[in-house]
Parts: structure tokens; C-alpha cells; sequence
């Protein structure tokens, strides 16, 4: 091809066709121009297919990340529900001052039991290594860092609910010892296999009458309260999430 050119343009100037000669160079230039911008473009879209891939990926792997977390929450929440009603029998049982009964022993297993903010923030660590602007849309790239800024936020501060329970623990222990006796009947060695220490109350009557321990008891299950409810609202936002997600996978695939 390059032969076939410069052998148009050698006739050109040996006929004396200046002229002609202008046009054709000319021609030949804006043909090389032409040419260029089409490899550009080419390399353009193979780029842009390419970034494409990646932006799908990365927000698949933020979907995965965020339906795990919901899984994980829903099936949280019905343990968290679960610990909060047992706070408030044993709360309704203190302040109507009710004998010890063997139903009311669950309960005081679950009053200790700590809740924790767990979630995955993996997807979000590898998006910030390839860069945010990775993600297209600037809803969907602000909705997905708003999402981890609280995930972030929720992880790092301190747990009330944690920091209530060890309180009612300590206050607790004055009141209770080992019980014994059931450590030798259970057979199922039940303190071996889950970690339950059978205890019971040394004068359960006096420790109606406890109230520091009863306000302890009240910061709980307000504490108790607010966390379940901070829950939900974050179950709702990944689901919301979640959904906007979906669809920009969807709008991409499409592209």
C-alpha cells in the first residue's frame, strides 16, 4: 500500500502536476488522520469494554458482600429480639418481685447474651484500591460509599450493649454462686459442651430488693432497644442497596 502511494506520488511530480500533487498529499494526510482517530477509537471502546468488566465485577462482589450481611442480620435479629424479651421478664419478674422458678434460668442466660456489629467490608477495600471512579454512576458510587461509611462508623464505635451487660455481669456475681449440685446431675455435661456455668442465687429475695442492679437492668433493655432498632433500619438500607445495585449490574449488561 505504501509502495502504491509513493509511486502515485512520484508520477505527480515527474508530470509537473503540482497542483494535483497538493491535493493528493493532502488526501494522503487527512486518509493517515482518519486512520489514527479509528485506531483511537478502537482502542477507546476495547478500554471502555474493558473498565466495563471490571465495574461489573467489582459490583457483583459489593451485591455478594451486602446480601451475605443481610442474611447474617436478619437471622441476628431474631436471637436480638429474642434477648431483649428475656430482659424485660426478668425486669417485669424483679420489679413484681415473683419467685425464682426453673423457666425464669433461660432467661438470665440470654440477659448476658452480647450482641455484635459484624460485617465484611472486603469489596469496598478493593474498590478503593481501584479507584471509586470506577463506578460510573455517581448515585450508585455515593449510595455504596454512604453504605460502607456507616458499616465503618457502626463497626469501630463503642457497643452500648456490650459495655451494659458486663456491667449487669459484675453486679450479678455478688448474688450467685456455683451451683453444685446440678454440675453433678447434669450428665449431659452440659457446662463442658456450651460453656454455661450453672449457678444459682445465693438469696434471691435480697436480690429483688437490688436496685442498682434493677437500673442496670433498665439501661439494658433501653440499649437493647436502640440496637435492635439500628438493626432494622440496616437491614431496610441493605436491602435498598442491594436493589440499586441489581438494577445498575443490569443497565451495564445491557450497554
Amino acid at each position: 500500500m505504501i509502495k502504491f502511494f509513493r509511486k502515485i506520488r512520484q508520477r505527480l511530480l515527474s508530470e509537473n502536476k503540482f497542483s494535483k500533487y497538493l491535493l493528493y498529499a493532502i488526501g494522503e494526510v487527512v486518509l493517515v488522520v482518519i486512520g489514527i482517530l479509528i485506531a483511537l477509537s478502537l482502542n477507546n471502546n476495547n478500554e471502555n469494554k474493558k473498565l466495563k468488566v471490571q465495574e461489573i465485577k467489582i459490583l457483583k462482589e459489593i451485591k455478594s458482600e451486602f446480601a451475605e450481611a443481610l442474611e447474617d442480620i436478619t437471622e441476628d435479629l431474631v436471637d436480638y429480639e429474642k434477648y431483649l424479651k428475656s430482659t424485660e421478664i426478668v425486669y417485669n419478674s424483679m420489679i413484681h418481685k415473683q419467685n425464682y422458678n426453673d423457666s425464669l434460668k433461660r432467661h438470665y442466660v440470654y440477659l448476658l447474651a452480647k450482641q455484635e456489629f459484624l460485617a465484611k467490608q472486603s469489596a469496598f477495600e478493593s474498590l478503593q484500591s481501584i479507584g471509586l471512579d470506577i463506578i460510573s454512576n455517581d448515585s450508585v458510587r455515593d449510595n455504596i460509599t454512604t453504605a460502607y461509611l456507616y458499616i465503618k462508623r457502626e463497626t469501630n464505635k463503642p457497643n452500648l450493649v456490650t459495655e451494659s451487660i458486663n456491667e449487669l455481669e459484675t453486679l450479678l456475681k455478688p448474688h450467685i454462686m456455683v451451683d453444685r449440685e446440678r454440675l453433678i446431675l447434669d450428665k449431659k455435661d452440659s457446662f463442658l459442651s456450651n460453656g454455661e456455668i450453672p449457678y444459682k442465687f445465693i438469696n434471691y429475695q435480697n436480690f429483688l430488693n437490688d436496685d442498682i442492679f434493677l437500673y442496670a437492668l433498665m439501661n439494658s433493655i433501653k440499649t437493647r432497644h436502640i440496637h435492635n432498632y439500628a438493626y432494622n433500619r440496616y437491614k431496610t438500607g441493605l436491602k435498598y442497596y442491594i436493589n440499586i445495585i441489581e438494577k445498575e449490574i443490569e443497565s451495564l449488561e445491557k450497554k
